[in-house]
């Protein structure tokens, strides 16, 4: 001990002293030793450093520098640091590398120096120890080649180095991955490498490299590239029979891999120490009867990592019970069984919580019955009441059973145990209705009654027996035994009031006796009921009643399932006399189908009549449409009819109105007070609507003369309408009225018209006569000259110019073809100047122009005596005188022109002579164009001027 102290002592002085010192403390490593973990790829270092250091737990710092032997290039420096402990016997430190480290030799050097706070100025590196090199393949003097790494697993997305060692005087050509050749770095002379990116999962085989060498020799390896495991979730452990517990979980993804390289489970207790090896997703666990609150660590590992999940439990509270077996019963009585069953495991530390379902075997009804028993030793009998069956009747019985404190889930259902309960006597009575038929005196009964459900005849039915009396003498009955398949019988009775009765009997008794009573025959009881209508519900016929006053014991409604059948299959419901309307419902309901219903009223003398009710339970469109026929036609009106067209129940439906429709063939119907419509077909049709489902004729009016038209009726329900067919066709026939009437008032309007024309031109017959007709004057009369020697014809007398004192012949209108036809006969044409002097114009042939010269007419009277000057004259125009001369075509004549005929030529001279006055022609109208001679009226016109002689 006190060696010891002196020993501290002097370490103390002599750290203290080198803490003093400026010298620093250089501590190299000693014994540094390179070796390989092939398996991990890493370069293990171990080495030393004084035990100075170590007493001391000095921190340092290693510099450590790896390089290729061959190349001698540093392919990786490092700093290592370490705070040294007194309980060290060494160091070490692994250095990982991407290259395998077979494929070549590796070098590796480090130095030292401390890095501790106590000693600041001492951060002074040791000398480098020398190269320790770990020898690769490569330097083998052999011809063997290898290929590294061997059978490796990574992760997905890694990057892998491959190399590939050439035997000794051989060389590496190419190596493949996947079948595609990579390219080659030369390591050393011999060893090559190929690095391949991001690989992705391989298949649980593998992938295969390979390494070609020349001379076609092959060598490969095996990457396995997989992922790290999942966590494992969802996970439960529970037991049957609490002697083993059953762990599982949800594994996740599976691996890709399989084998000893699939991810491995391992479950560990913490309690118990104890670890177990599990299969994928389930492991088995002894459970320890001293033992019931586990803590499980699951862990899920492989070659990439590990992942754990823990599970803390109560092993009492995760009870999943084994299936009962061995079910039998015990009858009690007809409703009550004893169950019994089996559990083979010792459950005596628990309670139990069952659960029976009895199912009807007929109907398939379930009831789930739920009771607690005290947990048993192993194979021992657990026993059950269940209660509040149905007398005969066939149950199908099965059992599970829980943990009843702390319930963790049931045990699997047992197999079925199939049970019939006893027989007894029906406990209720038939429901019985009646059919009456009235004859003369007598009425024949028709007992109906509805067959017990199985609940109620509480065995199997033998036979029905009916019994009928007088209701004033109940003594006397009669007998009737019915067999089980019929549920009817007829009996015949007079008309006093009966009673019936009707019992069910079965081999273990007969039911209660159930009555009906037949009131007295009364004629014509019914006849005053009116039949009104109900509607549907869809699943069923709305039907209700009013309330019959007096003593009434109940309502009946009755009604046929197949009212067209011959057997309509009766049927009734009877309803408490506080109800007054229900909806019927049935089976048997069909849409489009007519029902009809009697509400009867049950008093103390029997059912009595109430009403009657008639429906659909859906009604649908008339399948068939109504005939239509066309009774008369009239130009603008005709008549249908549909007499035909019944509204019984035969319909689908109440026939609740018609629709008439109109189409005018080729064109657009638009009769007045009709519904316009368009039909699919794109016509456009008018449609007339009739409330009435009893008017079964129509007349529609207002039409057009001479048109075809088209027609269909449609019967209306509350389904629908029948379908559309313009099958009947009709045309309006000609309206000779309206062609009378459209005639005859522009007839008569006509004729007034031209009466009334007749009268003003009789009444202005002379105005008319005058301005359309105007006399020609006779020269004969003439006051203004005188003629001594006329003709005896005077209308064909000409004037003499030779006879006038003094005559001057002016021509008035002459138009420019006039002209060129007087100048072609050579005729001179006057015309009057500015100045009042006449100018003669002469016509030039060959240019159509007219010369200007003075116009000499002289005339000779009878004594030969002629008269050069000119005096007033007197001009006609008449259509007398536009004859055709001897001059040419013209009708008119120029100056001192006559007509004369070959005997009387001599007569007319023509000699030039001045005139010594010209009338102006301005003073004189200008007859219109249409006035000539030549033109179809009869102008007239005549100018007098003041005639003087010399």
């Amino acid at each position: 001990m006190d060696l010891l102290m002196i020993l501290q002592t002097v370490l103390l002085v002599l750290e203290s002293t080198v803490s003093q010192s400026e010298e620093p403390i250089i501590l190299p490593p000693l014994q540094l030793n390179v070796s390989n973990d092939a398996c991990q790829e890493h370069l293990v270092l171990e080495w030393n450093v004084s035990d100075w250091a170590y007493e001391s737990e000095l921190k340092m710092l290693f510099q450590i520098q790896v390089s290729r032997t061959e190349k001698a290039n540093i392919i990786w420096m490092g700093n290592y640091s370490r705070t040294l402990s007194k309980s060290d016997k060494g160091l070490r430190w692994n250095w990982h590398s991407d290259l395998p480290l077979q494929c070549t030799s590796f070098s590796v050097r480090m130095r030292s120096a401390v890095d501790d706070p106590r000693f600041p100025t001492n951060e002074v590196w040791s000398d480098w120890t020398p190269w320790k090199t770990l020898l690769g393949l490569d330097t083998l003097d052999r011809k063997e080649s290898f290929i590294f790494p061997k059978d490796k697993i990574v992760k997905r997305g890694s990057n892998v180095t491959f190399c590939c060692i050439a035997g000794k005087n051989q060389s590496v050509l190419s190596v493949q991955y996947k079948g595609s050749s990579y390219p080659l770095s030369y390591v050393s002379s011999r060893s090559v490498k190929i690095t391949v990116g991001n690989v992705s999962l391989s298949r649980a085989t593998g992938t295969n490299v390979v390494c070609s060498l020349v001379g076609g020799k092959h060598h490969g390896t095996v990457l396995f590239v997989s992922k790290p495991p999942e966590k494992p979730t969802n996970v439960s452990c529970e037991t049957q029979d609490l002697k083993t517990l059953v762990c599982s979980w949800h594994t996740g993804e599976p691996s890709n891999l399989s084998g000893i390289r699939s991810t491995n489970y391992s479950l560990y207790d913490w309690f118990s120490q104890r670890m177990m090896t599990c299969l994928r997703n389930r492991c088995l666990w002894s459970i320890d009867k001293h033992q019931h609150v586990y803590n499980f660590t699951l862990s899920a590992w492989n070659a990439l990592g590990k992942r754990n999940a823990t599970i803390v439990f109560d092993m009492t509270h995760r009870v999943y019970p084994l299936t009962p077996t061995d079910l039998s019963a015990d009858h009690l009585s007809a409703t009550d069984v004893v169950l019994h069953w089996i559990l083979r495991s010792d459950y005596s530390v628990l309670k139990l919580w069952c659960q029976t379902e009895v199912c009807k075997v007929k109907n398939g009804e379930v009831t789930l019955h739920n009771m607690s028993v005290k947990g048993l030793p192993s194979i021992s009998q657990y026993t059950v009441n269940i209660n509040y069956l149905q007398p005969f009747t066939n149950y199908s019985l099965r059992l599970r059973c829980g943990a009843a404190d702390h319930f963790w889930k049931w045990s699997n259902w047992s197999e079925n145990l199939s049970i019939r309960t006893r027989g007894v006597a029906p406990t209720v009575g038939l429901d019985i209705w009646r059919e009456v038929k009235q004859h003369a005196e007598n009425r024949t009964v028709i007992i109906y009654w509805k067959p017990l459900s199985e609940s109620e005849a509480n065995g199997e039915i033998i036979s029905y027996l009916v019994s009928w009396g007088k209701l004033d003498d109940t003594n006397i009955y009669q007998h009737l035994t019915v067999p089980a398949s019929l549920n009817n019988r007829e009996v015949s009775i007079d008309g006093q009031p009966y009673i019936i009765r009707v019992i069910a009997r079965n081999e273990f008794g007969t039911s209660p006796p159930s009555e009906i009573r037949i009131a007295k025959l009364q004629e014509n009881d019914t006849e005053d009921i009116n039949e009104e209508r109900v509607n549907g519900t869809g699943d069923g016929i709305h039907v209700s009643w009013k309330p019959e006053m007096g003593e009434v014991s109940n309502y009946i409604v009755q009604w046929c399932n197949f009212p067209k059948s011959v057997n309509c299959d009766l049927q009734w419901k009877k309803y408490y006399n506080t109800t007054f309307s229900d909806v019927i419902k049935s089976a048997a309901f069909q849409p489009g189908i007519r029902y009809s219903f009697q509400v009867y009223t049950s008093k103390a003398d029997g059912a009595h009549l109430l009403e009657k009710k008639t429906g659909y339970i859906k009604e649908l469109a008339p399948a068939i449409k109504p005939a239509v026929k066309v009774v008369w036609i009239k130009p603008t009106a005709l008549s249908l009819i549909w007499d035909s067209y019944p509204t019984d129940d035969s319909q689908p439906g109440f026939i609740r109105a018609y629709s008439v429709y109109v189409k005018v063939l080729n064109n657009v119907c638009s009769l007045k007070d009709a519904e316009i419509l368009e039909l699919s077909d794109g016509s456009v049709v008018c449609k007339f609507t009739i409330g009435n489902p009893e008017v079964k004729s129509y007349t529609v009016d207002q039409l057009k003369p001479n048109t075809k038209y088209a027609f269909s009726v449609g019967a209306l329900t509350t389904g629908g309408e029948s379908a559309i067919d313009f099958s009947t066709q009709a045309d309006t026939s000609h309206d000779s009225q309206a062609v009378l009437l459209a005639t005859l008032p522009p007839l008569i309007i006509c004729s007034l018209l031209l009466l009334i024309l007749f009268l003003v031109c009789y009444w202005k017959r002379m105005w008319l006569k005058d301005t359309c007709f105007p006399e020609i004057p006779d020269p004969n009369k003439s006051s203004i000259v005188i003629l001594n020697d006329l003709k005896a014809n005077s209308e064909k007398t000409i004037l003499k110019v030779g006879n006038s004192i003094t005559s001057t012949v002016e021509v008035v209108n002459v138009s420019k073809e006039n002209k060129l036809q007087l100048c072609k006969q050579g005729i001179p044409v006057l015309r009057s100047e500015d100045n009042g002097h006449p100018v003669q114009q002469i016509c030039n042939l060959e240019d159509q122009t007219i010369g200007n010269q003075l116009a000499w007419i002289n005339f000779q009277n009878e004594n030969g005596m002629v008269f050069p000057k000119p005096h007033s004259f007197t001009s006609f125009e008449n259509l007398t005188y536009c004859s055709q001369m001897a001059f040419g075509t013209s009708t008119l004549l120029g100056p001192g022109m006559t007509e004369t005929n070959q005997q009387n030529q001599s007569e007319l001279l023509y000699q030039q002579h001045s005139y010594s006055e010209l009338l102006n022609k301005n003073s004189f109208p200008t007859l219109p164009n249409d006035m000539t001679c030549q033109g179809t009226s009869s102008a007239y016109r005549a100018q007098m001027a003041q005639m003087g002689l010399t």
